[in-house]
């Protein structure tokens, strides 16, 4: 449902903020099984993947969310960070 899908991507949320990896991998993965199109749940991903280390899989996922955002305003916040971390990671790289 989609209450549950709110309530886990506030959770992956939250567990990546916190550094718990496992636990936000799980809700991350539960999230993309069911809305592998959702630019949001993608962007989730990326955080947790940068946060793990995975450079290349954040990118991946940024790329794809930004992609889905492509005609989105300028000011719109998810993309503004999808783009901000993606230059991030790639000036780190």
């Amino acid at each position: 449902s989609s209450g549950s899908s709110l309530y886990r991507a506030w959770s992956a949320s939250c567990l990546t903020e916190l550094e718990e990896w496992e636990a936000a991998e799980v809700e991350v993965d539960w999230l993309m099984e069911r809305l592998p199109g959702d630019g949001k749940i993608r962007l989730l991903a990326a955080n947790l993947y940068a946060g793990q280390g995975r450079t290349d899989d954040a990118i991946a996922e940024l790329e794809a969310a930004l992609e889905y955002w492509s005609e989105a305003d300028a000011d719109f916040r998810p993309a503004a960070e999808a783009r901000a971390l993606l230059a991030e990671l790639q000036a780190a790289g």
